[in-house]
């Protein structure tokens, strides 16, 4: 396994015990230096190693756990010093190089004599993993199967379908006869309902099978709005339905797949126009509160609070007129799961006769400053106080270094620190207390996200803005690293518009220290 990579299946929080194949293990350890002082005999046999090799030691996990989840050992050593209690599932190397699952459970004990005391359960369960591994592997293999079905089904269905409104378009070309007319359009309507909701079944079954690829990449609200708007307007002249652009802040951008998040704007202003009435109004706004968010509005029939959850649940009718809505519950189960897989999320409000407003909320991305300029204008130098800022820098890849300090040249009043070791930079952190940390996640001594939440855990750095770079901009990776404290996360290779925002926003409000985004 790559030195950068996650360790796979270890923990260090299990949340339910498992059964000991070959009885359980007790050690009594000192809290406050991990010194081993008694063990019972099923330790030698769950390790190999007899008793007496362990007595006396201080954290004689560390020779044991497998290199790749070594990881998971350091979170776990720091509640069981800290005197909390502990859960850890990880490997062992036992004694004749056999590689064993354990889990172990720490609780802390009264101190009788004044030295505080856990006592930690050790239990093998290589076969319980090795089943859920198996298990695992073979569900993987079903939803790879479901997913190749669904999609060659989709494609045969494709076929005539793609015949059925051909020929239905060059009917309705050649009819005169109003009746006929309108059964040409009836057939025309009901196969492209029918494409739409193929496409939307492919992307559920994509998305339960984890195949679906998604990008996050800064996307202007107002553009995307319009873009949407100009799709939509044709059905929402045909269902008489006006639709009004409230607008928001101009320079709103959301993070995300733009094509899905077309798709899924669409998916609501279509549903909203579907369910509305002749006459009826439709708005749109967009808002930088809480983030970045989009909200559809109209004053259609609504539903009661009752059909909620029915009205996300894929291929069910809701309607509070006579006639059925559409069966729009297909888009919008899919529009939900985009929305969630682009790190944001889906809510509604609705009551019969009060219509229904929708709201989507993502990521916001950083703002494009006047004072930058543009890509065509160059850049502008912002106006430096009497005070340098630092920027320190960790990262060990030497052109990312030039490139670092030749964009600090475009701001003179900034000033580099640079180390290529992550428990260098945090001890620089601590010591010079920069304006801003640019964090590389690969590192050759520590993971950059250990490095993020060591800074974020001390008192000293915690209020120092950390943006993270890396290679991977997917949105699981995004999310993790924001919610471990990071001010924001830079795609590698750096913009440099970004990286000069970046440090605007830092000199523009020095107090506040942090990033405006």
């Amino acid at each position: 396994m790559p030195a950068h990579a996650t360790p796979v299946g270890c923990s260090s929080d299990a949340s339910e015990p498992d059964t000991s194949e070959v009885g359980t293990a007790f050690l009594i350890s000192r809290s406050d230096t991990g010194e081993t002082v008694f063990a019972s005999a099923a330790f030698e046999t769950i390790t190999g190693y007899p008793v007496s090799t362990v007595v006396g030691v201080a954290s004689p996990l560390s020779g044991l756990v497998h290199p790749d989840d070594l990881q998971c050992l350091s979170a776990y050593t720091v509640a069981f010093r800290a005197g909390r209690p502990a859960q850890l599932r990880a490997r062992i190397i036992r004694a004749d190089g056999e590689s064993r699952w354990i889990r172990l459970a720490s609780t802390p004990l009264p101190a009788d004599d004044g030295a505080p005391r856990t006592v930690t359960s050790w239990e093998d369960i290589t076969a319980r993993v090795t089943a859920d591994e198996a298990a695992e592997t073979a569900a993987r293999a079903a939803h790879r199967a479901k997913s190749a079905l669904v999609s060659r089904l989709g494609h045969e269905l494709r076929n005539p379908l793609n015949a059925v409104i051909g020929f239905a378009q060059l009917l309705e070309r050649r009819l005169t006869d109003l009746d006929d007319l309108s059964s040409v359009q009836y057939i025309l309507s009901s196969g492209r309902h029918l494409l739409e909701m193929i496409d939307e079944v492919l992307d559920i079954t994509r998305i339960d099978a984890d195949t679906l690829s998604l990008t996050a990449d800064p996307v202007e609200a107002p553009a995307l709005v319009d873009e949407v708007v100009d799709l939509v307007q044709p059905r929402a002249d045909r269902s008489r339905v006006r639709i009004a652009v409230e607008g928001g802040p101009a320079g709103l951008r959301f993070l995300g797949d733009r094509p899905r998040l077309v798709q899924v704007l669409q998916n609501l202003l279509t549903t909203a126009i579907a369910d509305n009435r002749p006459g009826g109004h439709l708005w749109i706004s967009w808002s930088a509160l809480g983030g970045a968010s989009v909200t559809v509005r109209d004053d259609g029939p609504g539903i009661s609070r009752e059909q909620h959850e029915r009205l996300l649940t894929p291929a069910d009718r809701v309607g509070v007129g006579p006639v059925p809505a559409p069966v729009a519950g297909v888009g919008l189960a899919v529009t939900r799961a985009l929305i969630e897989l682009m790190g944001g999320t889906l809510s509604f409000e609705s009551a019969p006769g009060a219509g229904s407003s929708f709201s989507l909320a993502l990521p916001c991305a950083p703002d494009r400053r006047a004072t930058v300029g543009s890509a065509e204008t160059g850049f502008v130098p912002t106006e430096q106080g009497s005070e340098a800022s630092t920027l320190l820098y960790i990262g060990d890849n030497p052109p990312h270094v030039r490139t670092v300090s030749a964009m600090l040249r475009l701001r003179p009043g900034w000033h580099l620190l640079h180390t290529g070791l992550g428990a260098d930079g945090v001890e620089l952190a601590r010591s010079r207390r920069p304006d801003l940390v640019l964090l590389d996640m690969h590192l050759p001594d520590r993971f950059g996200l250990s490095v993020l939440e060591t800074l974020k855990a001390d008192p000293a750095t915690s209020d120092i803005p950390v943006v993270v770079l890396s290679t991977d901009a997917g949105l699981p990776q995004v999310d993790r690293l924001l919610q471990a404290g990071a001010a924001q996360h830079l795609t590698k290779p750096l913009d440099t518009q970004e990286v000069l925002m970046l440090l605007d926003g830092i000199t523009a409000d020095p107090q506040t220290r942090m990033v405006d985004a």
